[in-house]
C-alpha cells in the first residue's frame, strides 16, 4: 500500500503546473504575481497539497522582492484574523508586503520561495546535481519533525524549499519536486 501511495504522489507531482502565463486551479495567483514580479516566475500547483498561504514581500532596501507560497496536506479553515480585510491592509502597510492568498489552517508540507536577484547559501549545505543544475541541500531534524532545505540558484533569480517530511512525504519525493521546478524554469529561461 506505501508503494501505491508513493506511485499515486510521484504520478500527480507531474501535475505540477508552473507555466509562465497561468496556473490550473484554485487559487489562480498568476496575475498578480507577474504583475509584481513578471512572468517568468515559477508558481507550482500540486494536486494533493493545496496553497494555504501566498505573499509577496518587497524589502525596505534594494528591490529584490519575495514571493513565498505555504502548501499543506489540507486547507482548512482561514485563520480568523486573516478573514479581515481591515487586518490584511494593515499587515501589508506594516510590513511592506502584498497578500496574495490566505491564511488558511493546514499542516505544512512545503514552503516554497521565489526571490529576485538574490542568491541563497547553507552553511555546512551538501550539494547535488539535478538535471545538469546544482543544488545546494541541508537536512535538519528536531525532535517532532525533519526537514530538507533545498537552494537553486540562477542569475536571474533564486527558489528555496523547504519541505517537512514525513512517511509519505520523503525526500526523494522532495527531490522530484525541485527536479521539475529545475526542467520549468530552465524551459522559461530556453524559451
Amino acid at each position: 500500500m506505501k508503494i501505491h501511495k508513493m506511485t499515486f504522489f510521484i504520478i500527480s507531482l507531474f501535475i505540477l503546473v508552473s507555466c509562465s502565463s497561468k496556473t490550473i486551479g484554485e487559487p489562480d495567483i498568476s496575475e498578480q504575481v507577474f504583475d509584481e514580479l513578471g512572468e517568468g516566475v515559477v508558481i507550482p500547483e500540486f494536486e494533493n497539497y493545496p496553497m494555504v498561504f501566498a505573499i509577496i514581500q518587497m524589502p525596505p532596501i534594494g528591490n529584490s522582492k519575495k514571493l513565498t507560497i505555504v502548501y499543506a496536506e489540507e486547507r482548512g479553515e482561514i485563520i480568523e484574523d486573516f478573514s479581515d480585510p481591515a487586518v490584511i491592509q494593515a499587515y501589508e502597510k506594516e510590513t511592506n508586503s502584498k497578500f496574495l492568498y490566505g491564511v488558511y489552517e493546514g499542516k505544512t508540507v512545503l514552503e516554497y520561495t521565489y526571490i529576485e536577484d538574490g542568491g541563497i547559501s547553507f552553511s555546512n549545505g551538501k550539494t547535488m546535481v539535478l538535471n545538469g543544475k546544482t543544488i545546494e541541500y541541508v537536512e535538519k531534524k528536531n525532535d517532532k519533525n525533519e526537514f530538507l532545505f533545498v537552494a537553486l540558484n540562477y542569475e536571474e533569480a533564486a527558489y528555496s524549499f523547504t519541505f517537512n517530511l514525513s512517511e509519505e512525504f520523503v525526500q526523494e519525493v522532495a527531490f522530484e519536486i525541485v527536479e521539475s521546478v529545475i526542467n520549468v524554469v530552465d524551459n522559461e529561461l530556453d524559451s
